[in-house]
This record gives structure tokens, sequence and C-alpha cells, in this order.
């Protein structure tokens, strides 16, 4: 297993993802951030994953998921690794939601949902609790 923590990031904000990129690795995490859900499942498909929790391409990882982009939307990403990679935690993070969005995200399995602007030591404690041994 790798000892990092890998967080993935998807947010098409890239003043976002830029800070948010800042933020996990100067925490010390592996960051790896995508502008569009559509090239985070890119990368799923050049790992290979269809993932029965067992590739190393999510051991010891967590995504943090803007819920409002342009094209697939979080939700639809959701949906999607629900059905082939449901190993991965989700923290959902949003500037406009509402609470039909925000149930339809937690419960579907999302370890929390976070609201724009939110507390960094807030989001860096949800990670290290998605990052427990499942």
């Amino acid at each position: 297993m790798n000892s990092i923590p890998t967080i993935f990031v998807v947010d098409d904000d890239p003043a976002v993802r830029d800070s948010l990129q800042w933020l996990l690795e100067s925490a010390g995490h592996q960051v790896v951030a995508y502008s569009s859900a559509e090239g985070f499942i890119d990368a799923l498909e050049q790992n290979d994953c269809d993932c029965d929790c067992h590739f190393d391409f999510f051991e010891c990882a967590c995504l943090v998921l803007d819920l409002q982009m342009l094209g697939m939307d979080g939700l639809e990403l959701q949906r999607f690794l629900a059905s082939r990679c449901p190993c991965l935690p989700v923290i959902f993070i949003s500037g406009h939601a509402d609470e039909r969005q925000i149930e339809q995200a937690m419960s579907a399995g999302a370890v929390v949902f976070l609201t724009k602007p939110f507390n960094d030591e807030q989001l860096l404690e949800h990670i290290r609790q998605a990052l427990q041994p499942r």
C-alpha cells in the first residue's frame, strides 16, 4: 500500500483546484487534480479501474469533488463511481447546493458535504477520517 495518501481533486474552477492542491500537498498528501469529471473517468480507465476495491489506484485515497461543474456534475460522477469503484470515499464541496442535492450526495455515501468557503482544518480532518482503513 502507498504510504502517502493520494487525494483526487475534481473541480472545474482553476483557482479552487490550485488552492486545494496547495493546501493538501502542504498537509503531506499526494494530489492529483482534474478539471472535469470526464478527465477523472479517463484516468480511471487508463488505470484499468473496474475495481472491486482491490486496485492500487485507490489504496489510501479519497476524492474531493465539486458539485456543480460543466459537463458531468459531481452527483453524476458519484453515481458512476458507485457502480465502478465504491471503495473511494467522496467529500463534496460546493458554493451552491440545495437541500435535495446535499441529501442525494449523502444518501449515496458521501463522507461529508462542505459548503464553500469552508474551513481548511475542517476539510483536512474529514480527509483524515476518510483515509482511515476501511
